[in-house]
């Protein structure tokens, strides 16, 4: 999944948070976070919401 800065941004503290042992590649961040979604800041739960259509 290709991603831009802004967003990329929008979910780094959430990522930093809810997925500290994840390592970057493979889609895992995207999975992280996608299964914590009722826990993720608004900008963040937009650009998942975006990605999961």
């Amino acid at each position: 999944m290709a991603q831009t800065m802004a967003e990329k941004m929008a979910c780094k503290g959430d990522f930093q948070k809810l997925c500290p042992g994840v390592k970057p590649g493979d889609g895992r961040p995207f999975a992280c976070l996608a299964e914590q979604k009722e826990k993720l800041s608004p900008a963040c739960a937009k650009v998942i919401a975006a990605h999961t259509k």
